[in-house]
């Protein structure tokens, strides 16, 4: 199911990583960004969502051994040609250690769900909705992202230590880097994130506020021009 990004209410509804949902825990080691896509709107419009093929996609994980900066090369503003049209978007998600996350804890199975919120330090950075192929919120504003529906093995298995949790992909968002080598260094956007419990409570990571993500290199820029 697809729910709209809308601005979000902070604070509201939200508990400790050790509050709600039985004795469940977790705390997520990184964030990874990947050049998904490009293009503005889905199935519609001048420039549709295109995937970038596998083997040309740049991947990274931005985590605290490289203070959750995007290093040398490691994104792209544009596709092909520095066409408008073409402009990359970013698919973003946590790795986490679900180690202590119950799933007996979360919803029922298509009742899971997981909650990002996203604020831009920058106005160079923006989020994209991929339904109505606008921006979404701005530079200061928090945005949450809902991704409904799920099933608990996509949100824990009880086991693993780097878990892959949905992206915000999957609610038909993207981020995107207007510019290159001209980006202000040290700046971006954060990232929270909340799991919806059996008990409607939602559980914050441990780390909450880990994840300020940032520009980190302009010479070489950490994103070139064109990906292809």
């Amino acid at each position: 199911m697809i729910n709209m990004g809308v601005p979000a209410l902070i604070g509201v509804c939200q508990q400790s990583a050790s509050g709600g949902g039985g004795a469940s825990s977790y705390s997520y080691s990184g964030l990874t960004s990947t050049t998904l896509s490009y293009g503005n709107q889905v199935g519609s419009g001048s420039s549709p969502i295109v995937s970038v093929p596998g083997a040309e996609q740049l991947s990274t994980t931005l985590n605290a051994g490289n203070t959750y900066a995007y290093g040398p090369s490691t994104g792209a503003i544009f596709y092909s040609g520095s066409n408008e049209d073409r402009r990359i978007n970013l698919d973003i998600g946590f790795v986490a250690d679900v180690t202590s996350l119950a799933p007996a804890d979360l919803p029922t199975d298509g009742n899971c769900a997981i909650t990002y919120t996203i604020t831009p330090t920058i106005a160079f950075f923006e989020i994209r909705d991929f339904i109505t192929g606008e921006p979404v919120g701005g530079e200061g504003i928090p945005t949450a992202i809902t991704i409904t529906g799920l099933n608990r093995n996509q949100i824990s298995d009880g086991a693993t230590l780097l878990f892959s949790l949905p992206t915000i992909a999957n609610d038909s968002k993207g981020i995107r880097c207007l510019v290159g080598e001209d980006a202000p260094l040290g700046r971006g956007y954060d990232v929270d994130v909340t799991i919806l419990m059996g008990d409607g409570s939602q559980l914050a990571p441990t780390n909450q506020g880990d994840a300020r993500v940032v520009y980190g290199s302009g010479d070489p820029p950490s994103f070139i021009e064109n990906l292809t």
